[in-house]
């Protein structure tokens, strides 16, 4: 699998991995309006960010062209959860703001959580 963040072969499209890695999420959360709050249905829009950089120095010897720009990847969406008698359970819809010609992207992620 060559798609994702971080350092990689501009000739093959390898990624490489990194050594330095940044992300940070913002998530606003709050009750659906006229939806009853004891059925545990609530919502949230989201921010997040991510970038991974600095090329192991095996990877900078072995490859001759290497691209290691640490590009900061960054979406936006929305989100309904509930709180399930089994723990939580929540689908997402995200939007990348920025991103490569190699990331893959996706628009829906459902999500379940346990409890402990």
């Amino acid at each position: 699998d060559n798609s994702g963040i971080g350092p990689r072969d501009l000739v093959t499209g390898d990624a490489l991995g990194g050594k330095i890695y940044g992300a940070s999420s913002l998530e606003l959360r709050f009750p659906v309006p006229k939806v009853p709050e004891k059925l545990g249905l609530s919502a949230a829009v989201f921010f997040d960010a991510a970038t991974l950089f600095d090329a192991s120095s095996r990877a900078n010897t072995l490859v001759t062209s290497l691209g290691d720009d640490g590009t900061i990847r960054t979406s936006a969406g929305f989100s309904l959860i509930w709180e399930s008698p089994l723990g939580p359970l929540r689908a997402d819809f995200a939007q990348a703001l920025t991103s490569e010609s190699y990331d893959d992207t996706k628009f829906f992620h459902f999500g379940a959580a346990a409890r402990f």
